[in-house]
């Protein structure tokens, strides 16, 4: 796929290098690869807002008997969020900065104050449902770090973006898994398994617990902050995906549309907010953690299954480094384009160990897979067999730019 300004496009780049050249038929397969991707994070962006509403309701309770109330407050955070996008990055990177300091701030400290009612009685038994609910946990596991990737989609409107998304990167993940070890040993020592099990907001409870009821009001405006810091990156993230896959021809080519005044992918934003609005209307059949929980492990799923190609990608490349690759698209025609020049692969020393974690990393992506629950792998095909249609409207669309 191109590389523009240090973008790329991730496992769909992988995938398609281990295909070897770009032939027409490869690109079924980004195709694929590139929907699924999109799916899961508008999916995703509906389990987001409604980590963000479970946390409102603590403070508004007669939000929790009332579904239309859940459901048009998760409309106006979404759509509040999709139209901050469409303005433009600088505006979202603001939002970003200061919902993440509202957000760890009061969480670390909090947390460093729960572990002093840490009893580890509360740990025991450690797998209360058995071994093989891990499996759903590995899951979970998963869509936390779900992402970590992604810094580098906006990589054409970030300054210096080959050190900027390299230090925000790593930083991000160290901090980020701090702060997860943190807080999750401070709730699973501070309160019964069954007590978590049953709450929407856990680590409120665990605060209220340990500290007073002050500390959950804290902790609540700071799960909110991360919830919606996070809609706000995903947000982001669902737009420029599919803008950059439509730029490369191969993906819906209206997707490709920016707004003739912000410069952003307004019409990709738009279309990914309508999804996850519509995944909403789940709220009037299920419950506020049934949602988020089905929702969750749906998108998690949908996120695995490209991270599977990935995975089985590096295990035939094994070593290699593929740099270079840069196809060319003529008038929306992707299949028949000539490649620009020549794959660049560079061979590691030792070609054992790449693909000895690439084989631990997809029996893991197939574990996970598996921890999602037969439901959830159901309703996934029935999304990935829903895409087929969309593959012959994508094929209509080259047709009618050829003429």
């Amino acid at each position: 796929m191109k590389k523009r300004g240090g973008e790329t496009d991730g496992s769909r780049e992988r995938a398609a290098a281990a295909a070897s050249e770009p032939p027409k038929s490869k690109l079924p397969l980004i195709r694929g690869l590139t929907l699924l991707g999109t799916v899961a994070l508008v999916v995703g962006n509906a389990a987001i807002v409604t980590g963000a509403v479970g946390y409102l309701v603590g403070f508004f309770p007669a939000l929790e008997q009332s579904a239309a109330g859940r459901f048009a407050l998760a409309q106006a955070l979404i759509w509040g969020l999709c139209i901050l996008n469409v303005r433009g990055i600088r505006q979202s990177a603001r939002v970003q900065t200061t919902v993440m300091f509202l957000n760890l701030v009061p969480l670390g400290l909090l947390a460093i104050f729960t572990l002093r009612r840490f009893d580890l009685a509360n740990l025991h038994p450690f797998a209360p449902h058995g071994y093989g609910s891990l499996a759903a946990a590995a899951a979970l596991v998963v869509w936390a770090y779900s992402g970590i990737e992604s810094a580098t989609v906006p990589a054409e409107e970030v300054q210096a973006p080959e050190r900027t998304i390299r230090l925000g990167t790593m930083l991000g993940y160290a901090v980020g898994t701090t702060i997860f070890l943190l807080t999750a040993l401070a709730v699973a020592g501070s309160l019964p398994n069954a007590t978590i099990a049953g709450s929407a907001r856990p680590i409120a409870l665990a605060a209220e617990h340990a500290v007073g009821p002050w500390a959950g009001a804290v902790i609540g405006v700071a799960a909110i902050a991360a919830a919606l810091g996070t809609l706000n990156g995903w947000i982001l993230m669902a737009g420029r995906i599919p803008l950059s896959a439509a730029a490369d021809g191969v993906f819906f080519r209206p997707l490709a549309a920016v707004h003739p005044r912000y410069g952003t992918p307004a019409t990709a934003l738009v279309v990914g907010t309508a999804v996850s609005s519509a995944m909403l209307l789940l709220y009037f059949t299920h419950s506020l953690l049934g949602v988020f929980n089905w929702v969750v492990l749906l998108a998690v799923l949908l996120t695995l299954l490209p991270h599977l190609f990935a995975t089985a990608a590096e295990i035939k490349l094994g070593g290699q480094t593929v740099g270079g690759r840069r196809w060319a698209v003529a008038n929306g025609d992707a299949e028949d384009a000539a490649p620009a020049h020549e794959t660049t692969v560079t061979r590691s020393r030792s070609r054992v160990a790449p693909r000895a974690v690439a084989v631990i990393a997809f029996v893991f992506v197939l574990y996970t897979i598996y921890g999602v629950g037969l439901s959830v792998i159901l309703w996934g095909l029935v999304l990935v067999l829903a895409g087929i249609p969309l593959y012959f409207v994508l094929r209509l669309e080259k047709t009618d730019g050829s003429r």
